[in-house]
């Protein structure tokens, strides 16, 4: 999934650092994506068969906008069986910024 999210990301900007963490019971699965080419890296993989996971994916793209980001996220989420819940963020308080999704540490909070 992260793999195929980081390809169709790499069409649309600038891939910063695509990375999940998955949790299996006591088991972790953490990887990372830098490339548009999916070449997705683990740290750490699953011991054993996997039943239900929680996870959470971090998708940094510049160049893209969030809700096509989010949309990207949710169809590869979808297509590999899993259910996405998105973090809604906020938004800076910078008046010469328009981005609703903005979390830019440059600007005034």
């Amino acid at each position: 999934m992260l793999s195929r999210i980081s390809v169709r990301c790499g069409m649309i900007g600038v891939i910063g650092h695509n990375k999940a963490n998955f949790r299996c019971g006591g088991d972790l699965l953490s990887i990372s994506c830098t490339t548009e080419d999916g070449n997705v890296r683990s740290k750490v993989r699953f011991g054993k068969d996997v039943g239900d996971v929680d996870g959470v994916v971090d998708v940094i793209v510049y160049s893209a906008g969030y809700d096509e980001l989010r949309r990207i996220v949710e169809e590869e989420a979808t297509a590999s069986g899993l259910h996405a819940e998105f973090a809604e963020r906020s938004g800076c308080h910078d008046p010469d910024c328009h981005d609703p999704h903005c979390c830019g540490h440059h600007h005034e909070r």
